[in-house]
């Protein structure tokens, strides 16, 4: 008797099925990445402006109790100064000048006998990476003591920063000067998730004390 030997099917994966399968899960590793990127630069952003927020809403604050509750003269700010007096303290700040731990930043002293900028004896109110663009604390009515104070902080670099007036707010150009820079935003490029602008402004009577 003549036996045959039947040939056995195997089962596996074609080179076609291989190529599909890695296709699909290139396309599936690629979307969940850019999900994970797009997650990390939102949260880096969201995290940056409520920093920055805060920050400018504690130096307002400051501010405006230093002038409402303080008895003291309150020497507004000038084009032609680098420190303004209100309530008692003095208050010194750099225009426009990146703070990193070593600058004047945005500095809160006791006074002297007379309003002068000073970087000794009192805190530091302005956060790392943060500049002030634009800071200003004037008397508008003088009957009624009232005082209009603004203010617009901005954190991040320079090359993330621009201005529509300085119009470098397209292209490759950076900004000329961050001081006075009240309109000052941040660029739609690269690295954007790392940078914040806050302005605020607020109206504030001084209660002249007895």
């Amino acid at each position: 008797m003549t036996h045959r030997n039947t040939p056995t099917k195997e089962s596996g994966f074609t080179i076609v099925e291989l190529m599909i399968a890695t296709l699909v899960f290139s396309v599936i590793l690629t979307v969940i990445t850019v999900g994970v990127m797009s997650f990390t630069n939102r949260y880096y952003k969201g995290a940056n402006v409520s920093t920055t927020q805060n920050a400018t809403q504690s130096m307002l604050d400051t501010i405006t109790q230093a002038i409402q509750f303080g008895s003291a003269i309150v020497q507004p700010t000038s084009a032609t100064t680098n420190y303004f007096c209100a309530g008692g303290y003095a208050f010194t700040y750099d225009k426009g000048v990146l703070y990193t731990g070593s600058q004047t930043g945005f500095y809160m002293a006791p006074m002297g006998s007379t309003c002068a900028p000073t970087t000794t004896g009192g805190k530091q109110l302005l956060g790392t990476n943060m500049r002030i663009t634009n800071l200003s604390v004037v008397n508008i009515d003088a009957s009624e003591h009232l005082y209009s104070v603004s203010m617009t902080v901005a954190f991040g670099a320079n090359d993330l920063l621009c201005s529509p007036a300085q119009g470098n707010c397209y292209g490759s150009a950076g900004m000329t000067t961050f001081w006075p820079v009240a309109d000052v935003r941040c660029k739609t490029t690269t690295g954007s998730q790392f940078c914040a602008v806050s302005t605020l402004t607020t109206t504030v009577e001084q209660r002249i004390g007895s």
